[in-house]
């Protein structure tokens, strides 16, 4: 038969504390990276919300173009319109020789 010793208290106590001490220096790190990567994600959904609304402005300004061009088109028609008619009522009347 194999001869085990029993390991001294002492020493599984030591072990025991070294080991309890590694892992609080490792949750200790793991919570400072999660610190920093929230903080990174604070930063990545500020700059996003911060592009959404340069996008919204941005889309606004291409409809506002977009408006401004048909409104001068529809100006430009019925300025041609009322030319137009003008026209027309000269020659109405007008008398002719």
């Amino acid at each position: 038969m194999m001869h085990t010793e029993k390991i001294p208290d002492f020493i599984l106590l030591k072990e025991s504390r070294k080991e309890v001490g590694q892992l609080k220096s490792e949750i200790d790190h793991l919570e400072h990276e999660l610190k920093i990567m929230q903080k990174q994600a604070k930063v990545l959904e500020d700059k996003s919300l911060n592009y959404q609304l340069q996008n919204n402005e941005w889309k606004k300004g291409v409809k506002s173009e977009l408006m401004y061009q048909k409104l001068r088109e529809q100006n430009k028609k019925l300025t041609n319109r009322v030319k137009s008619l003008r026209d027309a009522i000269k020659e109405l009347i007008t008398p002719k020789s």
